[in-house]
């Protein structure tokens, strides 16, 4: 899986994945010094379902879902 976070400013994020009962499944802090950040984290070895994608930017909450097919 690759995320795209497109940002408007710099600034500190924290990512975090969960699955569909909540279990955390990817965690990852760090810092947007420019327009677009990629993250990259491999999903192939886990479970075929839904999952949310939850990141915070100074702030800013934004969720996603994804399914893992």
């Amino acid at each position: 899986m690759k995320l795209d976070i497109r940002a408007m400013y710099e600034g500190n994020y924290n990512l975090a994945i969960y699955d569909i009962t909540g279990k955390l499944m990817f965690k990852k802090d760090g810092y947007i010094d420019n327009i677009i950040h990629f993250i990259q984290q491999d999903v192939s070895d886990w479970t075929k379902g839904v999952y949310l994608v939850s990141i915070i930017i100074d702030n800013e909450v934004i969720s996603k879902k994804f399914i893992k097919e």
